[in-house]
């Protein structure tokens, strides 16, 4: 018998929680976890573009200003245009990387969000609302917590 749902018991001190742990979510509800994950991976692709992009300016500029400290007038007169444009470049990706990294969430903190979303879509059970009540008040994880369903989940699994 395969087995999709996993009564358990997580202990937190002394206090028992009793919950039922789902392994395998349904359709829609792995659809909200992408859709979250996809959001994150969108921001930090974008801010990665600009970053990119912001550095190959850079290093652009800084060729030019060896050009203008070391060549010829004619040389010079070009470069000294081009400058003027690519500064104002740099100038405008410098603050929408500053922008970007402003709304960008720490990776740290989009995995604990994902395991946090993870424990709602999959977690139900009479004391799953008092596991997050304790958990916020000690400031335990989501990620140590899934840890500790997962061995729960496993010596279920070979119990049978």
């Amino acid at each position: 018998m395969i087995k999709t749902k996993h009564n358990i018991e997580i202990e937190i001190d002394e206090n028992k929680h009793s919950i039922v742990v789902q392994e395998n979510m349904s359709v829609a509800q792995k659809e909200q976890l992408d859709a979250t994950r996809k959001e994150y991976e969108n921001s930090y692709e974008e801010r990665d573009g600009v970053q990119n992009e912001l550095m190959d300016l850079e290093e652009e500029y800084g060729i030019n200003g060896h050009i203008l400290a070391n060549g010829t007038k004619e040389e010079k007169s070009e470069v000294m245009f081009v400058q003027k444009k690519l500064f104002k470049k740099i100038s405008k990706l410098r603050k929408k990387l500053k922008e970007l990294n402003a709304n960008v969430t720490d990776i740290s903190k989009i995995f604990e969000e994902g395991f946090k979303n993870r424990f709602e879509v999959t977690v139900s059970g009479a004391g799953k609302e008092s596991l997050k009540a304790e958990m916020g008040a000690k400031n335990i994880s989501y990620q140590v917590l899934f840890a500790e369903i997962t061995k729960k989940v496993q010596a279920s699994n070979k119990k049978k």
